[in-house]
């Protein structure tokens, strides 16, 4: 999968996103409409001639025509038939996995290329197919399909979230064109209208395959919010199942139903018109059951409902194996999609589509090749010949439902504990799942309100850099963390923190240790938990880091929530970002950095390095959803946010981001602060207490200095004046006059600096309290060799006036306790 990728250097940051063409969302679809309207006429036309002439012998288009006559009078080979299908569903499969294996990374920068060829030669081929009808050229076809089809989930992994609607399409187009055939000809006109299809199939491809030259599929081409698990739903009890196999067998049991309509038209002597009729009653019936999911049956347990669909869904199929009528069978296998639906959509599930269903196929399909056939005795006088078809059928229904009552006894993590209670109530809603409250716009306005439904207003800090870094794991955030710190120290910045979310504080430690151990926790107590982590570590380091005029930089904040717990676990993105803001206190950084990097790229640095926890193995899925979501969050506010390609080498991302930390300090007026006295303008390593060494050292500086000053520095002495009034007066309102002694050397009639308290028009008054003697007078003598720069010296008198002025006020403060006491 690929994404538009910021380019090197200063552009790279570039505030406005690109603008999306308004014909891209339509490269996508017309590439999946002509890959399934071909997949499914090359599959027809390779079915039929198997099973009159062979698999390497190349016909003629008028071969076609005997197709029909030959299944009418019995001679059709059913058997090679169901061959040819098996063997054009192994070579799809096998063309899922080629791009990956034989392009690998490159696919980045050549995908979209690939892309429009492998487009372009799957229409060609099935151009072919039109003039000389073979089945070795339709199994090329189809491998040339799956390839196609690989590369274009990998550019947008978005686009086959709902299947049926592009399937739908070209399952509607054949089953038009056909039923017009066989009335105006009769039902034997119906396979060789399929050479139409392939005709229109191969225009659709042509076409889409420029489109996608001209403009690239990327991942924003297509909503990726389709097919996302909605966030507010009426249903109780869901659950975590580490291993939902029974979505497997759901859609091993659509497997069967999708790829058994084509034999079974041809076994029980229909038109071809009818593989199209039952093809387009599944489809609607899964598309019906996908949406209806996460509301039907409210009241049962969601593991529960799963547990009922599969089996359910095996009775179907063991209804639909023992009819033979057309009309009947198309509404019974739509049924039967429809429970799948249902099933898979109970609650959100991790597991692969692709899995279940091709199994599902092949076990149809080979019980179709096999020939297996019946006879079941119903009386001394009646059999029932059960045919090849209902075979494929019956079986794997009769296993479905042994999977089905496997599953209500152990899917469910309750096992059979409440299942009358699911039964009586099941189509009941929920009294307890109430829709939430409407986030309040700010603290202020929640008086008397819970404290979880506050909505903070979002604040920027007063003083400080604030930024944080995003991204999937195996991005480098902690390298190019390191690598700003470094640029940041060069600029003149002492006061650095990194910190990192979750466990940037002793209890936050102990909450990583809970959210990423094991199997962690329940989703929405997941979420619970980043959030408590993240409201202690603000108050606890960021704020006051900040409050010091500090550079904090923290790995992970509110948007990692809003990436993994929203879109990732698929969570209401506003409560998840209303309960972090409340949290912070509404607390946004002045920049995000986020590092872009494809999700397989990152997964495989993750496991290369090894120690991965279960959010780093939630597969690829998982992870494009919060990839996606940390796009979309910086194409929504650009002025806050860069993106940077984090797939090249560090030193080169790590410009980029220094670019970028650049402008922001320019465009929000920041500057270093003036160096601490005693301390070095370097960012020192972070002890395991997760602060710099600078903080240290700025309490420590002063005593120190005083006690071996330097004969070739400057010494200051700074005296405070009286404290007027009880105290209220911040030290910044006394007026104090510094002034600098002599070095060595110099008169000695100056070496001596005396500062007098300043209150004009004020007479002292007796009430005021005395500052202690002890902490009445303070010196300050700076260790650090000052260049002969004249801004430098103003810069640190500057500083030594502030420390001054501060202990001054401790100092005063100190007096008016002891007096109150007194």
């Amino acid at each position: 999968m690929t994404t538009p990728k910021p380019p090197s250097g200063a552009s790279a940051a570039a505030p406005a996103a690109p603008r999306r063409h308004p014909l891209a969302p339509l490269v996508p679809l017309g590439l999946e409409v002509g890959a399934w309207l071909l997949l499914l006429t090359t599959g027809a036309i390779a079915f039929g001639l198997a099973g009159i002439m062979g698999f390497f012998d190349t016909g003629l288009p008028a071969d076609l025509h005997s197709v029909q006559p030959v299944w009418e009078v019995g001679e059709f080979s059913v058997r090679h038939g169901a061959i040819a299908l098996t063997v054009l569903l192994v070579v799809a499969a096998a063309g899922l996995f080629l791009p990956t294996s034989l392009l690998g990374s490159r696919l980045s920068t050549t995908g979209g290329r690939v892309l429009s060829s492998s487009a372009a030669a799957a229409g060609v081929s099935g151009l072919f197919l039109f003039f000389f009808p073979s089945v070795w050229l339709a199994w090329l076809t189809g491998l040339l399909l799956a390839v196609m089809v690989a590369l274009l989930v990998r550019q947008a992994p978005g686009v086959h979230r709902k299947p049926w609607r592009s399937v739908g399409v070209a399952a509607g187009l054949g089953l038009f064109v056909t039923y017009i055939a066989q009335i105006a000809s009769g039902v034997s006109a119906g396979v060789p209208a399929q050479r139409w299809l392939l005709l229109l199939a191969f225009i659709v491809m042509l076409a889409s395959a420029i489109a996608s030259f001209l403009l690239p599929v990327t991942a924003d081409s297509v909503d990726q919010t389709t097919g996302a698990f909605p966030a507010q739903h009426r249903g109780r009890g869901e659950a975590e199942i580490a291993r939902p196999w029974a979505c497997y067998v759901l859609f091993g049991a659509l497997g069967v139903i999708v790829a058994l309509p084509q034999i079974v038209v041809a076994d029980l002597n229909f038109g071809q018109a009818g593989t199209y009729a039952i093809l387009c009653a599944a489809l609607v019936g899964w598309a019906a059951g996908f949406e209806a999911g996460p509301t039907f049956a409210p009241g049962m347990t969601r593991p529960r409902l799963t547990s009922f669909a599969v089996l359910i869904a095996g009775v179907l199929l063991v209804l639909i194996g023992a009819l033979k009528e057309l009309s009947g069978m198309a509404i019974l296998s739509g049924a039967a999609a429809f429970v799948v639906g249902i099933g898979v959509r109970a609650q959100p599930y991790a597991f692969s589509r692709r899995i279940g269903f091709g199994i599902g196929a092949f076990v149809a399909l080979l019980l179709t090749w096999l020939g297996t056939a019946l006879n079941v005795p119903v009386t001394d006088f009646m059999v029932w010949e059960i045919t090849t078809t209902e075979v494929a059928y019956i079986i794997p229904g009769l296993l479905t439902i042994a999977a089905g009552i496997i599953a209500i006894m152990t899917f469910s993590p309750l096992g059979v504990r409440g299942l009358g209670v699911d039964l009586v109530h099941a189509f009941r809603a929920p009294v307890t799942r109430s829709a939430p409250e409407a986030p309040v716009a700010g603290p202020e306005a929640v008086a008397g309100s819970q404290p979880a439904a506050v909505d903070a207003a979002r604040r920027l800090p007063e003083r400080g850099l604030f930024i944080a870094f995003e991204g999937g794991d195996g991005a480098g955030k902690t390298t190019q963390i390191r690598k700003l710190g470094e640029h940041l120290a060069a600029r003149g910045f002492a006061d650095i923190h990194t910190t990192r979310e979750p466990g940037g504080t002793e209890a936050g430690q102990r909450i990583r240790e809970v959210l990423l151990g094991g199997r962690g926790v329940a989703q929405r107590a997941e979420a619970l938990l980043f959030a408590a982590d993240r409201a202690h570590h603000i108050a606890d380091r960021v704020d006051p880091w900040l409050a010091d005029g500090g550079v904090v930089m923290t790995d992970r904040y509110i948007d990692s929530s809003l990436a993994y717990q929203s879109a990732g676990r698929q969570l209401s993105v506003a409560e998840v970002g209303a309960i972090s803001r409340w949290a912070t206190t509404g607390l946004i950084p002045h920049l995000t950095i986020i590092l872009d990097m494809e999700p397989a790229t990152a997964n495989a640095r993750t496991e290369s390095r090894g120690g991965a926890n279960h959010l780093d193995q939630a597969g690829l899925e998982f992870h494009s959803r919060v990839r996606q979501a940390f796009l979309d969050m910086a194409a929504a506010e650009p002025q806050r946010y860069v993106v940077i390609d984090a797939d090249r080498d560090p030193d080169a991302v790590a410009a980029d981001i220094a670019a970028a930390v650049d402008r922001t300090l320019t465009a929000q007026g920041i500057r270093p602060q003036p160096p601490v006295v005693g301390q070095p303008a370097t960012a020192g390593e972070q002890p395991a207490d997760g602060h710099q060494r600078t903080d240290a050292a700025r309490e420590a500086g002063p005593q120190q200095e005083a006690e071996s000053p330097d004969p070739d520095e400057d010494a200051t002495t700074v005296l405070p004046s009286a404290s007027r009034g009880t105290g209220s007066h911040a030290a910044g309102e006394d007026e104090t006059t510094v002034l600098r002694t002599s070095a060595a050397g110099e008169d000695d009639d100056d070496a001596a600096t005396t500062v007098l308290p300043h209150q004009p028009g004020a007479e002292p008054d007796p009430g005021d309290a005395e500052p202690d003697p002890g902490d009445a007078e303070t010196t300050v003598m700076p260790r650090q060799q000052l260049h002969n720069s004249s801004r430098q010296k103003l810069q640190a008198q500057a500083e030594i006036e502030r420390q001054a002025r501060e202990r001054l006020r401790e100092a005063r403060m100190r007096g008016i306790r002891r007096g109150d006491q007194q």
